[in-house]
């Protein structure tokens, strides 16, 4: 038996309008000072690599888990980049989806659960603060609502097999949104157990469809090298443990609890920390949220085994039960890396329902109580309808506290990541960009945005720092931490500095340079050498060093590309061994700023090093001795020098005094 739900179409769409109406002002405005960092740049990277270079990749974004996603969600980026590469558009888009997500909530619970549960479940899912903070972040698990939704739909539309075909289709969708994020595999119980209890012999044939239509839409992954990643899951699984971490991110993430997820104090909403400072609002949204979600879940697996009635009505509720402990269940079992609150993002919709449910089933039983059972009714609804307003009191406040202090938040946003490229693009609309001491996330998002006027490359190396110029204009973006290697640079390019231009970055103020190659040749050429490597393809154009206010010494070499070698070992470095007339060596430094992969005909590379001075050091003269090696048999690169081939190259003499590198002549 199928118990219908009455309906009102013009309520209903007057409802599904305002819903998503709230749920997109929440959602939508302010993006440019929504946070854009490395994932969203490098998502964007691969999505714009799609539609300009390989339109048949399976490259994912990595996990913190240290498994590789597949290529869909950069392939579901293409939409937008189709029409404008504007990473303030794409976070819209992400934003828009995750809008529709919650209309699609509130279809999907007045269409099989009534009215009440309806309003409940959209409201709390169009306020929830963390909600709204991950739809505006170009997040692959920030778009699997959406998928979540529709998996359930095609679940209740199965109905224990009475519709086969809405289960064959299920599971396409599922395998959809585990190629978006991996984290949808949580889902797994809720699609397990409606698809096996609802098979019999007039329906196999149809979910042997569904199984086929799931293993094809894994077919990129299995045939691909990111298929690759995934045989690390039994090394992955093998150093994960059982515990309970996942019920409490499951209450982080419903009640909005921000003090202790993962995004912290400087990116969450500051609701988080009125919700701490104020007892009433801490009560309302945290721990009676955290009940009611308890509860109903347990509620809804209560009532389907102690109903005796075996309509469907009773068996959706047990696929939202399901679906609202799926992914605390699976999680139980953390693998290795961090487990963070977004991986939980799939069990919003089913939550909130749930929730919904469970409120509208106390007021329809208070409401059987008697005489005065209206008037408990009313006081129920009563009370529901102060909370929710009180809910959207506060976030509809903090909303507009976001929208007036965001812009000052010291993150990178997707406003300053835009201000920082236009800047570029005023100084020079084409060429090469190249980026030092930069931090990850500041020089994909630069990569991403200045593309494809310049092309951009950056220093990469933990062990020193390059500067690359080509035979094109190019342009110097450095990090101006406070560091002698850092000064240093800065220095030998002050006369090329761009002036009256200050951006502030993540790694506070950056200085931009506009570098001729001609006279970053004379910087190289302030020692010149004429050493030839790789069959006289690159030279050592100049080695100096120069003291530091802490007695350290900056090395500083110079490398020429004239051709890029055929035969050129990704697994090179530098060494710089500071030895005294001996020949014993005193001190050294390795490293190699710029890796071969990244080099190209023409380039001239600047390599900085920090190379540390014993503080017993002797007074005397000492030489440097510069050389390449390969880091993967330690075998060493031959250097002509002359008619001289040898190992490494000597430079100097270089004299010492107390310890601190004497002035010597260029």
């Amino acid at each position: 038996m199928t118990r219908k739900i009455p309906h009102s179409t013009l309520l209903d769409l007057v409802l599904v309008v305002s819903f998503m109406a709230l749920a997109g002002y929440l959602r939508i405005s302010g993006l440019e000072n929504a946070g854009f960092s490395f994932d969203e740049g490098y998502a964007l990277e691969l999505a714009a690599d799609i539609l300009e270079i390989d339109p048949f990749t399976a490259k994912g974004l990595p996990s913190s888990v240290g498994i590789f996603n597949s290529s869909a969600f950069p392939y579901l980026l293409t939409i937008p980049l189709l029409f404008n590469s504007d990473p303030h558009w794409v976070t819209g888009f992400v934003a828009l989806i995750n809008t529709f997500a919650v209309g699609a909530c509130y279809v999907v619970a007045r269409r099989w659960f009534g009215l009440g549960p309806a309003i409940i479940a959209t409201t709390l899912y169009a306020l929830n603060p963390w909600a709204v903070i991950f739809s505006r972040k170009i997040w692959a698990q920030n778009v699997l609502s959406i998928f979540t939704v529709a998996l359930l739909t095609c679940l209740l539309l199965y109905q224990r097999g009475r519709r086969p075909w809405w289960g064959a289709l299920a599971m396409p969708v599922w395998a959809i949104g585990i190629q978006i994020h991996f984290s949808a595999a949580a889902l797994l119980p809720v699609v397990a157990i409606s698809l096996v209890t609802g098979i019999n012999r007039s329906n196999v044939r149809q979910l042997i469809v569904g199984g086929l239509l799931f293993l094809a839409a894994f077919s990129p992954v299995m045939f691909s090298e990111t298929g690759e990643s995934w045989t690390r899951m039994p090394a992955v699984l093998s150093e994960g443990l059982f515990e309970l971490k996942s019920w409490s991110l499951m209450q982080e993430l419903v009640m909005g609890d921000g003090e202790r997820a993962y995004l912290g104090n400087a990116e969450a909403s500051s609701i988080q920390h009125r919700l701490h400072e104020n007892p009433v609002v801490q009560f309302l949204s945290i721990q009676v949220m955290s009940v009611l979600t308890a509860a109903a879940v347990i509620y809804l697996f209560v009532f389907y085994f102690k109903t005796r009635r075996s309509d469907d009505y009773r068996w959706r509720r047990m696929v939202i039960g399901l679906a609202s402990i799926s992914a605390p269940l699976m999680f139980m079992y953390r693998p290795a890396g961090q487990l963070y609150i977004y991986y939980l993002l799939t069990i919003w919709p089913a939550s909130f329902i749930a929730v919904g449910i469970l409120l509208n089933d106390v007021s329809t039983l208070v409401r059987k109580l008697g005489s005065r059972g209206r008037l408990a009714h009313f006081g129920c609804w009563a009370v529901i309808t102060i909370w929710l307003l009180l809910q959207s009191s506060v976030q509809l406040f903090d909303h507009a506290t976001y929208l007036r202090h965001s812009s000052q938040s010291e993150g990178m946003t997707v406003a300053r990541v835009k201000s920082i490229a236009e800047a570029i693009r005023s100084i020079q609309n084409s060429g090469e960009v190249y980026m030092v001491n930069l931090s990850r996330g500041l020089s994909t998002t630069l990569r991403y945005t200045l593309r494809p006027q310049h092309h951009v490359r950056g220093s990469l190396s933990r062990g020193s720092l390059a500067v690359v110029v080509n035979q094109q204009p190019t342009i110097l973006i450095l990090g101006s931490e406070d560091q002698p290697i850092v000064q240093e640079i800065d220095s030998n390019m002050a006369r090329h500095k761009v002036p009256n231009l200050s951006i502030e970055g993540d790694t506070g103020r950056l200085l931009v340079y506009q570098l001729p190659f001609k006279n970053v040749l004379e910087i190289c050429q302030q020692k010149p050498l004429t050493a030839l490597t790789f069959d006289e393809n690159v030279t050592l154009a100049g080695t100096h060093l120069h003291p530091t206010d802490g007695g350290d010494v900056v090395i500083v070499n110079c490398w020429q590309v004239h051709q890029r070698p055929a035969e050129l070992p990704d697994q090179l470095s530098v060494f710089n061994h500071l030895v005294n007339g001996a020949g014993d060596k005193m001190t050294q430094v390795d490293g190699l700023g710029h890796p071969p992969t990244q080099w190209r005909d023409g380039d001239l590379i600047l390599n900085y090093y920090m190379l540390p001075i014993p503080s017993d050091i002797a007074d005397g003269e000492y030489h440097l001795l510069t050389g390449l090696y390969r880091l993967d048999t330690g075998r060493r690169i031959p250097i002509a020098q002359g008619d001289h081939v040898a190992e490494q190259v000597q430079t100097g003499p270089y004299t010492f005094e107390k310890g601190i590198l004497q002035p010597h002549d260029p």
